[in-house]
């Protein structure tokens, strides 16, 4: 439906992307408080984007940026291929079910996701970080379905939810009627968000978010915000397979290869 807007709700302000989050902050953020970002965001994730772009312009192997994820690391993506691989992420691990998350929690989700991705670990554009608080703005809430889990990230299908809706696939939720994500963002002079590597896939991973009186994980602790940071492999290391029609591609494989797990189990 061309032309929906929402109304946009102010409040308070909260600087997101900066200095640790208060609870208070959390609070005024699902109840409506303008978020903005921190004035210095933009020098936080320069350098790990320019990373992204010097070692690709290079032709380096990048970890989930043109390889596949998880036990095909190891498999190459050609370049044409790259943001396909991008957006079947997205798409395939959206399959949540369940009554949809409150509003006031997707707000803090979108939120939290680039307070997160604003602290410079995970080589995102700037544009990413503005087109999530010009959501936020304008109350362009996803629809996110409250159950879904996979494997020990329990959260990567609902942000994933997330993720279809900052590139305009998903739903929306206004007055009680349910729109496009991408026709509610072209009534706010919007548009859906186009995401090269590696954004997709930092819009679904899990970050740590630190706030305020909460102490940081111990040294022996998963950091999911390190984990998120530019990583790259050696070309030598990373298996570029010969293409052919018959040859499934990696993303394919995916599926593929756990179908064969569960097999295996089932006979145990």
């Amino acid at each position: 439906m061309p032309g929906v807007t929402a109304k946009v709700k102010a409040k308070e302000r909260v600087a997101i992307g900066g200095t640790a989050l208060r609870f208070e902050d959390l609070r005024s953020i699902a109840s409506g408080a303008t978020v903005t970002l921190s004035s210095d965001a933009a020098a936080r994730v320069a350098p790990s984007r320019a990373l992204i772009e010097r070692v690709l312009k290079q032709g380096s192997t990048v970890y989930g940026v043109n390889t596949g994820f998880g036990q095909l690391k190891s498999v190459r993506v050609p370049t044409e291929e790259v943001e396909q691989l991008q957006l079947n992420l997205v798409r395939s691990h959206a399959a949540g079910s369940g009554p949809e998350l409150e509003p006031r929690i997707v707000r803090l989700m979108l939120a939290l996701r680039a307070h997160s991705l604003a602290l410079g670990y995970s080589g995102v554009r700037l544009t990413l970080l503005e087109h999530l608080v010009r959501m936020i703005e304008a109350e362009i809430l996803p629809i996110v379905p409250s159950r879904g889990s996979l494997g020990a990230s329990g959260d990567l299908i609902p942000l994933a939810h997330l993720a279809m809706g900052v590139i305009g696939e998903g739903e929306v939720r206004v007055d009680g009627r349910v729109a496009l994500a991408s026709d509610l963002m072209r009534g706010n002079g919007m548009a859906p968000l186009q995401l090269p590597s590696p954004s997709t896939r930092a819009c679904t991973r899990s970050a740590r978010t630190r706030v305020s009186g909460i102490p940081p994980p111990s040294s022996g602790a998963c950091s999911r915000e390190a984990e998120s940071s530019p990583r790259t492999r050696t070309a030598g290391r990373c298996r570029t397979p010969t293409r052919s029609a018959a040859r499934p591609k990696c993303w394919e494989l995916r599926w593929t290869s756990s179908a064969a797990r569960a097999k295996r189990s089932s006979r145990r």
